[in-house]
């Protein structure tokens, strides 16, 4: 029995180590389990860091490149409006020459004056402007419509109750059930009491109803006739004053119209008086013109004075500041866009000096002859103003003379003329290269 229970107590015992050896087993897979998954946790928490560093990184990355890429727009923004505007400061100064240039090219056909009088004799007709009738003012309207809102609102507070021969049946009614009412609490009173009370009552409230009904019905109907009356009120007080504003602003439509016509009437008389002096030659309306059509452009740097000397000769003494009006330099543009001014040969300057002051004197000379149609010959003297250094005066050096004679002239065409070239039809003395010169020469000194 003992090597028996030895036996039986080692089996428990190899039992009970086989048992635990499960249990450890189990609680080191158990822990191996756990180990693997807070080492997953751990790898998927720093994968996550990193995804957010690397797009916090992207972030930063972006953000700069963003500020990059805006102060490079600004950057080029900046250069292509210094650009535009050294284009337009070049495109500006190579204008003027143009427009100094083209200036002769823009005179008038002088030929064309005997058609220009009979379009300036033409008669104009007045043409009076449209009536428009006037609106009442928005004030005057309002002030009308609360005076006639405020009547109409007194009107309706005057409105009471009708007062009839039913208010006095109402009231004995009311009286009666009352009464009866008061009798029917009485404990040794019957309950017929009660129902002649509650009869009278009912009887009351009915007369008290149809009588509510019977006002109601007549409030409807006088506010509804006030109303009309009101608006029909609003309405003629309205027209009367529309009325009487029209016929005020009709009448001072009309005298307006008169006197403008009248006014008209007396212009186109002075204009055909005036028309009709100039084409007879009358020198006091020849001067009067003369001295109205100069300076042609206020903003022009030459001063232009006529002299009328017959009713067929005409003399324009013209002073041109030379080193104001013309332009030394060119402008261009680089490669890189800067505009770049460089001085003039001295040939192109003086071609450009010649062209420009004959260009000035054809275009005085043709303006007068166009605007005044009995000239026949104008005598264009230009002269540039300057100190003398041998009297330290002013004076005015020659520059140009020429006689412009309407036969010659006439059958000229403006657009495509050289006024320099034009110069050997007329008889002239031209000085024009020696000033450009000596403008030239200090400008290079």
């Amino acid at each position: 029995m003992g090597r028996r229970r030895s036996l039986l107590g080692a089996l428990l015992n190899e039992l009970e180590r086989s048992a635990q050896r499960a249990a450890s087993a189990q609680r080191q897979a158990q822990r191996r389990v756990e180990g693997i998954r807070s080492r997953a946790l751990e790898r998927e928490l720093v994968r996550e860091e990193r995804v957010l560093e690397r797009q916090r990184i992207r972030d930063e990355r972006a953000a700069v490149q963003s500020r990059q890429d805006s102060v490079r727009r600004g950057r080029q923004e900046a250069k292509e409006a210094q650009l535009r505007q050294w284009r337009l400061e070049v495109d500006a100064h190579n204008q003027r020459d143009e427009d100094l240039l083209r200036l002769g090219n823009e005179s008038p056909e002088v030929e064309d004056r005997e058609q220009l009088y009979e379009e300036l004799r033409r008669e104009r007709p007045y043409q009076p402007p449209d009536y428009e009738p006037p609106a009442v003012p928005d004030t005057e309207a309002v002030a009308i419509r609360e005076a006639h809102a405020a009547r109409f609102e007194a009107r309706l507070a005057d409105f009471a109750l009708p007062a009839r021969t039913t208010d006095t049946v109402q009231l004995g009614a009311g009286l009666a059930g009352t009464i009866l009412a008061v009798a029917a609490m009485s404990p040794r009173v019957t309950a017929m009491p009660a129902w002649l009370g509650a009869g009278c009552i009912g009887l009351w409230l009915l007369l008290e109803s149809r009588r509510r009904a019977h006002w109601e019905k007549s409030f409807v109907t006088a506010s509804s006739s006030i109303r009309a009356e009101v608006d029909a009120a609003i309405s003629g007080e309205l027209e009367t004053r529309r009325l009487a504003l029209d016929a005020s602003a009709r009448a001072e439509h009309e005298r307006r119209v008169q006197m403008e016509r009248d006014n008209h009437e007396r212009d186109q008389q002075e204009r055909r008086a005036h028309l009709d002096a100039l084409r007879a030659g009358e020198l006091r309306a020849m001067e009067r013109e003369a001295k109205q059509m100069f300076p042609l452009d206020d903003a022009a740097a030459w001063a232009a004075t006529a002299t009328i000397r017959s009713r067929s000769a005409a003399t324009v003494e013209i002073a041109v500041p030379l080193e104001q009006v013309m332009q030394i330099s060119a402008g261009t543009l680089l490669k890189s866009g800067k505009p770049s001014y460089k001085k003039k040969t001295q040939k192109r300057f003086r071609e450009e000096c010649e062209r420009v002051v004959a260009g000035i004197a054809l275009r005085h000379a043709s303006e007068l002859m166009l605007l005044l149609p009995t000239i026949q010959e104008v005598e264009v003297r230009c002269g540039w103003p300057r100190k003398d250094e041998s009297t330290g005066r002013d004076h005015l050096q020659l520059l140009l003379t020429v006689t412009y004679v309407f036969q010659t002239l006439a059958p000229l065409q403006m657009a495509d003329i050289d006024p320099h070239a034009a110069l050997k039809h007329f008889q002239h003395q031209d000085a024009v290269r020696d000033a450009a010169s000596a403008i030239w020469s200090r400008a290079s000194a």
